[in-house]
């Protein structure tokens, strides 16, 4: 299924330098340029840190046989 949302940059983006009245990009300090999946790690610790999120560990444990590793994934 494809989705065609029509959607266009915005020209605080991408301005059209062909204007006359074109205002001048802003220059901008950006956080993730390469994109959110190249940036997964970083924005996910920012996550964390800013809701004081801690990681939560687990210790699976038991005899064997009793599905610790398939529990575990």
């Amino acid at each position: 299924m494809l989705l065609d949302i029509k959607a266009k940059p915005s020209k605080l983006f991408f301005p059209d330098e062909n204007e006359e009245d074109a205002e001048p990009a802003i220059e901008m300090d950006w956080h993730c340029k390469e994109g959110l999946a190249l940036n997964t790690q970083l924005v996910k610790n920012e996550f964390c840190e800013k809701r004081n999120l801690k990681p939560v560990k687990i210790f699976v444990t038991g005899p064997p046989g009793a599905g610790k590793s398939f529990y575990g994934k």
